[in-house]
């Protein structure tokens, strides 16, 4: 897995967290810290090419994780939606090589 595939667990495991919130006003196990640790692979990521693909600078997207990590998902609902659309962008850009797209539904091994 290339250093930039290895952002598609990190924006997933974010968006999972806030769509769970946004949707069902779920708040999963452990979530402050889980944001956290997506938040830190983030920061520590080195590709400015995605930034324009996601819509925000990477460092942008880690810090607004952050603070939602540190002052609640409650209220925020615009936030959540824009920073799940950023995600979302993400996870389509850093896919890695034979991981199934949406709608494909056969999946060989």
């Amino acid at each position: 897995m290339t250093p930039r595939e290895a952002l598609t667990g990190p924006a997933v495991e974010a968006r999972e967290i806030l769509e769970s919130y946004r949707w069902g006003r779920i708040e999963l196990p452990r979530w402050p810290q889980r944001l956290r640790d997506a938040a830190a692979a983030l920061r520590t990521a080195k590709h400015g090419d995605l930034d324009a693909a996601v819509g925000m600078p990477l460092n942008v997207l880690a810090d607004e994780l952050l603070a939602l990590a540190t002052g609640g998902l409650a209220g925020r609902s615009t936030t959540l939606d824009r920073l799940s659309k950023h995600l979302e962008a993400l996870v389509l850009q850093t896919r890695p090589v034979g991981f199934p797209r949406p709608g494909q539904h056969e999946v060989s091994f």
